[in-house]
């Protein structure tokens, strides 16, 4: 996972991640993000892409993001 500075404005940041493919197995995912010593997250919707742009941000404010993973069509997540 990492921030892909040329994506990055002073009110947007593009996270990326990548992860190993699993023959006959397709995954979505669902980015997060949260002010660092908050506990209030902003999921957003589940998609297929490896990366997403979070909009509407604060300049010179720390975040933290995790991306939620599950095979598609599942309740399971990780």
């Amino acid at each position: 996972m990492g921030v892909d500075l040329r994506g990055t404005t002073y009110k947007t940041l593009l996270l990326y991640w990548a992860i190993s493919p699993v023959k006959d197995v397709k995954l979505e995912f669902m980015p997060a993000i949260s002010k660092a010593g908050e506990d209030k997250w902003r999921n957003e919707s589940w998609i297929e892409d490896t990366q997403h742009e979070f909009l509407g941000l604060q300049p010179f404010t720390k975040y933290n993001m995790t991306v939620y993973v599950r095979e598609k069509n599942s309740k399971v997540v990780f």
